[in-house]
């Protein structure tokens, strides 16, 4: 005869009046029910959500604690990959909408134009404790944003057209535009987004100074700032990018993609005053290319006024010289 070994643990109730009671509760040593709920979850929080629903029905314990840590999904298009967040299965999303009550933050980012229709019901399904959408901006979720665009706190991508979108989306926090243009309004005098904390953006000739300085006056608050320059530039416009990214005092993350055709001393000066003034400024991911140049050593002397990074990469397509 098998005997199962058996742990005792004391399990106290209140019973509404003064006194608590202490009950003895047996479980086998190889329950988890010994853990407990709180210690349970916690172990299960590191599956996947597909992981869970496949260890769903192990026990009563996993029922009652393995959705409760579920605060977030990513939806994806039906021919990426096979899931149960699959942007058309409603069904199966109404499911875990039942199941994991506590999701506030929904992603869907990588889903398609044409799919993007299914939005309006996808968000009808977890509107209730909702506190966070992540989506990109385009003419099949225009409708969507005078309700829920209090909800937007990142957007991936703007389509053409749909820029005006951003005057519904005030707690939006990190963006990526094709270009500065996108977060101003059809005549470039009014600036659609305030106070971000992180924005990527290609730079271009069509993106002037004025447009920078005005939207850094309005974005005090940025800490992350990707520049991705498509084009080689002249050496004033790097100047001036330089001096308008030194008015940033939270900044805390810089990462240039930059080309330079002419001035071998345009980024040296634009380094030196994010250098000085950035004080707050701990990672600096410099890409440089040039263009029929060799580089000199003094190009990147003003790294000197860096001394405050943990961390600087640094990517060169140029002949150095010695």
């Amino acid at each position: 005869m098998n005997m199962t070994p058996m742990k005792t643990s004391l399990v106290t109730t209140d019973d509404g009046e003064d006194e608590d009671i202490q009950q003895r509760r047996f479980c086998a040593k190889n329950s988890m029910d010994r853990f407990g709920d709180d210690l349970c979850g916690h172990i299960l929080s590191y599956l996947s959500l597909e992981d869970r629903f496949d260890c769903e029905c192990v026990s009563k314990q996993f029922q009652r604690t393995i959705f409760e840590s579920v605060v977030d999904i990513t939806l994806h298009d039906p021919y990426v990959k096979r899931s149960r967040t699959d942007i058309n299965d409603m069904q199966m999303l109404a499911t875990i909408g039942r199941k994991c009550p506590h999701i506030h933050t929904i992603d869907c980012r990588g889903i398609s134009k044409r799919n993007q229709k299914q939005l309006r019901k996808v968000l009808a399904i977890f509107r209730d404790n909702l506190r966070h959408i992540y989506c990109n901006l385009n003419r099949n979720t225009d409708k969507l944003w005078p309700k829920f665009g209090p909800l937007v706190t990142r957007i991936g991508r703007i389509s053409l057209n749909t820029r005006q979108s951003l005057t519904h989306c005030h707690r939006l926090s990190r963006l990526r535009v094709h270009t500065l243009c996108d977060v101003f309004g059809d005549t470039f005098k009014e600036l659609l987004v305030k106070n971000l904390k992180r924005i990527e953006f290609s730079h271009n000739i069509s993106d002037t100074n004025e447009l920078l300085s005005a939207f850094v006056a309005q974005n005090q608050t940025l800490r992350s700032v990707t520049i991705i320059d498509h084009k080689y530039e002249p050496h004033e416009s790097w100047t001036e990018m330089g001096e308008e990214l030194s008015r940033l005092p939270q900044l805390r993350d810089l990462t240039l993609d930059v080309k330079l055709i002419d001035g071998q001393n345009s980024l040296n000066e634009s380094l030196r005053a994010i250098g000085l003034k950035c004080r707050q400024l701990k990672r600096f991911s410099l890409t440089l290319g040039v263009h029929f140049r060799r580089l000199n050593n003094q190009s990147l002397d003003s790294l000197r006024f860096y001394c405050r990074l943990k961390r600087l990469d640094l990517t060169i397509t140029a002949a150095i010289d010695d």
